[in-house]
């Protein structure tokens, strides 16, 4: 039983409810469309050492849900399967990144690990 409680906090979905482990967008920034494989109940935007930055929840089933944070915006619906991801132009020559927690309602919930490539000019 103690194996189990060690083991039950902290989880994540395997396939990642079919959303992506990891996504790049260019310096431009621009927006990018996911359609996962299970309904999102919420999302949460987090930076450097697991700083929470942006959360996006509703009340029902089709309320928009956005979170921002940084250079980045994350739009969905309550209880739908899709997210709408935006990044902002990135003028730095460095590369940044954030971290997207998906919320499914269950215990387990699945991470996109975001990452904008710098200026190169």
């Amino acid at each position: 039983m103690l194996i189990f409680s060690l083991f039950s906090c902290d989880r994540f979905h395997e396939n990642n409810y079919d959303f992506p482990k990891r996504i790049t967008f260019p310096a431009e920034g621009g927006t990018q469309y996911y359609l996962g494989g299970t309904v999102v109940s919420d999302f949460y935007i987090s930076g450097k050492s697991s700083e929470w930055g942006g959360w996006g929840s509703g009340y029902k089933t089709g309320d928009p849900m956005v979170a921002s944070y940084d250079w980045l915006t994350v739009k969905g619906e309550k209880f739908k399967d899709g997210l709408t991801i935006t990044a902002a132009p990135n003028t730095s020559k460095d590369p940044r990144f954030l971290t997207i927690e998906i919320g499914t309602g269950a215990t387990e919930y699945g991470y996109i690990k975001v990452r904008q490539n710098g200026k190169t000019e």
